[in-house]
C-alpha cells in the first residue's frame, strides 16, 4: 500500500515529462528501454525509399551542373582565327574573360569578348597573370556564337612568342 502510494507522484511526473514541449523533438519519450518516438519513425522509411531520395538529389545536382557547361551559343563544330590586341583582362571563376580588340573588314576596330576557363583551371595548367596582360598582342582560335555578335569560346591562344596553348 505505501508503495502504490509513493508511485503515483512519480507517475503523474513521468507522464507530464513525456508531453512535455520543452525538452526537444529528439526527446519524445522517456520509456526505459524504448528508443525516442522520432529514432523510431525514421526506422520505418524503407530502404528502397530513402536510396530512391538519394538518387534523385544526386542526378538533380549532376543535371545543373552539366547543363551550365553545355555551352550551346556557341558553334562548337567549327574555329574561327582573329588576331589583335588585348584591352581587357578579368581572371575570375566560373570563367575568365579577354577582350580583343580586332580590326573589322571595314578597317573599323571591333571589341570581341572570348570566354576561357576558369582561372582555377588555368592556373592549373599553367597560365599566369603575366601571360596574358592588356597591350599584348595575340592571335587566337575560338568558336564563335552563334548570334553573329562579336563573342567566341576560346580554344586557343598564340602568344608573340609563336608558342600556342590551350585556354580552356
Amino acid at each position: 500500500m505505501i508503495l502504490n502510494h509513493l508511485r503515483s507522484p512519480l507517475v503523474a511526473v513521468h507522464n507530464r515529462w513525456r508531453t512535455s514541449a520543452v525538452r526537444g523533438w529528439w526527446l519524445t519519450t522517456a520509456v526505459p528501454g524504448r528508443w525516442p518516438t522520432a529514432i523510431r519513425r525514421c526506422a520505418l522509411i524503407p530502404a528502397q525509399t530513402l536510396c530512391a531520395a538519394l538518387i534523385a538529389a544526386f542526378l538533380l545536382a549532376a543535371a545543373s551542373a552539366w547543363a551550365h557547361h553545355g555551352h550551346p551559343h556557341y558553334f562548337r563544330g567549327s574555329y574561327t582565327h582573329l588576331e589583335g590586341t588585348i584591352t581587357e583582362v578579368h581572371w575570375l571563376n566560373p570563367h575568365t574573360w579577354v577582350y580583343l580588340e580586332v580590326a573589322g573588314a571595314d578597317g573599323q576596330p571591333t571589341v570581341w569578348a572570348l570566354e576561357g576557363a576558369a582561372a582555377t583551371t588555368l592556373r592549373r595548367e599553367g597560365w599566369t597573370d603575366e601571360m596574358v596582360r592588356v597591350g599584348d598582342t595575340i592571335s587566337v582560335r575560338c568558336h564563335p556564337l552563334k548570334d553573329g555578335s562579336p563573342g567566341c569560346l576560346l580554344g586557343y591562344i598564340t602568344m608573340e612568342n609563336g608558342v600556342e596553348k590551350e585556354f580552356d
